[in-house]
């Protein structure tokens, strides 16, 4: 099997990873707010990083990065770790969590045009008819359902429909600058510089949020009783998964990276019908048909 299609195949790893995660990040955040579990979450992965960097290619595994290889990573942090990540929480608020979730998954399509715009890639016919219909499919997916879901006043959802946009075009960039910025350098180095922008730029942030909050009201970062079930999330998604992410976007084109990270949503269903918290649908099933036919024109012109 050539790189090309590990990558794709790491792609898909990565958003089975993220649809068995975000469950318990979700669950998390509705304690303490989006921030803190960030912030624990590369508070945990950067030493694993940092131990796998020094084992294996030490200092010079940094040193490759350059100054080059920083500005893009740091670029990557803001994408998707803080700026990207807090655009979409502040359209979650405004227009319900899946609104906002469907708009933003659009991201792989700004990505695909990325790809062919300033890296060369060449997309195709059935490979850019596999990204719509990927992209498509994902949008049906977590889509609200019925008239009675989440609403939001018209002032509101205009500031969130900005937002949602917003946020799908920082997660866009957040493929370029991985791809860019990881070039010659090692995936365990390439991560561990990403986790530490990520604790001091989330650190900043729930430092701000903690100081404008009476003695009372800060306590812990996260609950002690949520440590737990969070460790081995971190483990499966901040170790394993962002692996398989940086590999994704370093070993497969854009176009292809970008859209099989983005189907946690086709996981997330078959997760939910076991567990009971979905039903089978002609919609769903529409959804998730249209996905997978996506993945297989993908994956089928990987080169």
């Amino acid at each position: 099997m050539d790189t090309a299609s590990l990558g794709a195949l790491a792609a898909l790893a990565n958003s089975l990873t993220w649809a068995l995660a975000s469950t318990t990040y979700a669950r998390a955040a509705r304690l303490r707010g989006a921030a803190p579990v960030a912030l624990s979450r590369s508070l945990l992965a950067l030493p694993a990083y940092l131990a796998w960097a020094a084992l294996s290619t030490g200092i010079g595994g940094f040193a490759a990065l350059g100054a080059r290889g920083l500005g893009w990573l740091a670029l990557s942090t803001i994408g998707s770790y803080t700026v990207g990540d807090a655009l979409f929480f502040a359209a979650a608020r405004r227009l319900g969590a899946s609104r906002a979730l469907a708009i933003a998954s659009v991201y792989p399509l700004w990505t695909t045009l990325l790809g062919v715009a300033f890296v060369g890639e060449r997309l195709g016919a059935l490979r850019g008819v596999g990204v719509a219909l990927c992209v498509l499919g994902v949008i049906a997916l977590v889509a609200p359902r019925g008239s009675g879901g989440e609403r939001s006043q018209s002032g509101a959802r205009g500031a969130g429909l900005a937002m949602a946009l917003g946020a799908s075009a920082l997660w866009a960039l957040n493929g370029l600058a991985i791809r860019e910025g990881a070039l010659g350098a090692s995936l365990p180095a390439v991560n561990a510089t990403r986790h530490l922008f990520a604790v001091i730029a989330l650190g900043a942030v729930v430092a701000i949020d903690r100081a404008r909050r009476p003695p009372e009201g800060r306590g812990p970062l996260l609950p002690v009783d949520v440590w737990p079930m969070l460790l081995p999330m971190v483990l499966l998604d901040g170790v394993v998964g962002s692996s398989l992410f940086v590999y994704s976007f370093t070993h497969a084109d854009l176009a292809v990276a970008a859209t099989l990270n983005s189907l946690a949503p086709l996981f997330a269903v078959p997760i939910a019908l076991a567990t009971g918290d979905e039903r089978w649908s002609a919609a769903r099933l529409a959804a998730v048909a249209s996905t997978v036919g996506g993945v297989a024109l993908l994956v089928g012109g990987v080169r």
